[in-house]
C-alpha cells in the first residue's frame, strides 16, 4: 500500500442529504452513478475513521477536520458523534463545518461554541445573487448569522456567470455588515464566456476601489484574490502553491472510501482517484492512488511549472488550481481553466494600477486587515523593528 502522510487536513463527507438544490453543486447531483439515493455516514465508518486519525494525526499541531455534505447541519448528531469520539480517544483535532448557512438550532450553536467548531457558512453575496442561486434563503441566512453570532466571520461567496455582476456589491454588503472580509469564489466548473470574464474584470476593479476606500477609513478587509496577491507580492514570497490533496489532505466519502479531497468523491471506486476503503486502509491492503494522482504529486513535489506561469503577471497570487477543477475543465490536472488565470491576472493589474498608487502614503496598507500568514508574519516582525522581507 502507498505511504500515508501525517494529516494536515481531513475532509469527511458526513451526509449527502441537503435542504437545497444549488444548480452548480456536483456533489449532490443525483444523475451521477452511485449517488442516486441520499446517504448518511454510519457510526461504524466514523469509528474506523477515528482510528485512522489516531494513527495518522499530526504530532506538531492539531489536524483540521472538515465536515462536508450535502448539508452537515442536517445530520449534526454525526458531527457530534465524531467529536465526542475523538475526545474519548484523546486525538487532538480542530473542526470546521462547511454549511450553506441556513440550517441550525440553538443547541447546535451552543455545541459549536463550547467545542470551538468553526463554521464556513456559504453565501452567494447580496440578496439578488442569493435569490438567483439559492432562492428564498437570504433572510434565513441573516437569521442564522444572529443565532451563531458570526457577524465577523469571513464570507465565502460562490459566484457563477449568472451572478458575477453582483460580486463587488456582495463584498461591500458583507464588509459593511461587520465581516472581516468577503471573497467571490468563482465556480471554475461553469462555462465562462468572454463577456462574462469582462464583467469579472470590472468587478475585480470595483472590489479594488472599495478596498482603497476602506483602507483610507482605517477599516481594511480581507478578500482572497487581492489579499493573497498582495501578501505574496510584498513579502517576496513565492506564491506558487500546489494543492496538497492526496498527500497531507485526504477525504473519506460517505461510504468510507478515501479520495484526494471532497471534490473527488463522485469518482469511481475502481479508478485512479480512489485510494481504497477504510477497511482496506486500516488493514494495509488498499490499492492506493493510480497514476493520474501519483504523476500530479510528482509534478507538485518537483515544482514543475510552465514558462508561461513563471512569467505571468498574476503569478504572485496564483494557487495553480485545484486538481479536480483543472482536470474537469481542461482535461489536465496541471492546467487551470482560463477563467482562473484571468482572475489572477486582473487582480494583479488592479493592485499595481489602482490600489498601490492610491495608497502609497498609507504605511503597510497591504498587510493591515490581511489574514494571510505572510501578512501576519510581516506585521509581527514590523512591531519588533524589522520586517525581514525584501520588497518587490
Amino acid at each position: 500500500m502507498d505511504k500515508l502522510y501525517p494529516l494536515t487536513s481531513l475532509d469527511i463527507e458526513i451526509t449527502t442529504h441537503c435542504n437545497l438544490h444549488c444548480s452548480y453543486c456536483y456533489l449532490c447531483n443525483q444523475t451521477i452513478k452511485g449517488r442516486e439515493e441520499r446517504q448518511d455516514m454510519t457510526d461504524e465508518t466514523l469509528d474506523k475513521i477515528l482510528e485512522f486519525c489516531r494513527q495518522n494525526h499530526r504530532k506538531d499541531k492539531n489536524t483540521m477536520v472538515h465536515f462536508y455534505g450535502g448539508e452537515p447541519m442536517l445530520r449534526f448528531e454525526k458531527v457530534r458523534y465524531f467529536i465526542e469520539g475523538a475526545k474519548k480517544l484523546n486525538i487532538p483535532l480542530n473542526y470546521t463545518v462547511f454549511t450553506n448557512g441556513v440550517v441550525g438550532t440553538p443547541e447546535i450553536a451552543q455545541y459549536c461554541k463550547d467545542n470551538k467548531v468553526h463554521l464556513i457558512r456559504g453565501l452567494s453575496g447580496c440578496k439578488a445573487a442569493q435569490d438567483t442561486l439559492r432562492p428564498n434563503t437570504y433572510e434565513k441566512f441573516q437569521e442564522m448569522t444572529k443565532l451563531f453570532s458570526d457577524e465577523r466571520g469571513h464570507r465565502r461567496m460562490t459566484v457563477t456567470p449568472e451572478t458575477i455582476k453582483w460580486a463587488a456589491q456582495g463584498v461591500r454588503e458583507c464588509v459593511e455588515a461587520g465581516s472581516i472580509g468577503a471573497t467571490p469564489m468563482l465556480d471554475y466548473y461553469a462555462n465562462w464566456t468572454e463577456e462574462d470574464m469582462k464583467e469579472l474584470d470590472r468587478q475585480m476593479y470595483l472590489i479594488g476601489e472599495f478596498f482603497v476606500e476602506r483602507v483610507k477609513m482605517g477599516k481594511p478587509f480581507y478578500t482572497y484574490y487581492h489579499s493573497r496577491d498582495m501578501a505574496c507580492r510584498y513579502t517576496n514570497k513565492s506564491a506558487q502553491f500546489y494543492c496538497s490533496a492526496g498527500k497531507t489532505l485526504i477525504c473519506f466519502s460517505v461510504t468510507g472510501y478515501m479520495y484526494p479531497c471532497h471534490r473527488f468523491v463522485t469518482e469511481p471506486i475502481d479508478g485512479d482517484c480512489c485510494f481504497g476503503h477504510i477497511d482496506e486502509i486500516l488493514n494495509a491492503t488498499a490499492k492506493g492512488f493510480g497514476n493520474l494522482i501519483k504523476n500530479r504529486h510528482i509534478e507538485c513535489q518537483k515544482r514543475i511549472q510552465s514558462e508561461k506561469c513563471l512569467t505571468c503577471e498574476g503569478r504572485y497570487g496564483c494557487e495553480q488550481g485545484c486538481h479536480h477543477s483543472n482536470w474537469k475543465t481542461t482535461g489536465d490536472m496541471s492546467k487551470p481553466p482560463e477563467v482562473q488565470c484571468r482572475v489572477h491576472i486582473t487582480t494583479a493589474k488592479v493592485i499595481t494600477d489602482l490600489i498601490a498608487p492610491a495608497l502609497k502614503d498609507y504605511p503597510d496598507w497591504w498587510a493591515k486587515g490581511n489574514i494571510r500568514p505572510e501578512a501576519k508574519a510581516y506585521l509581527k516582525r514590523r512591531s519588533n523593528g524589522s520586517t525581514g522581507f525584501r520588497f518587490r
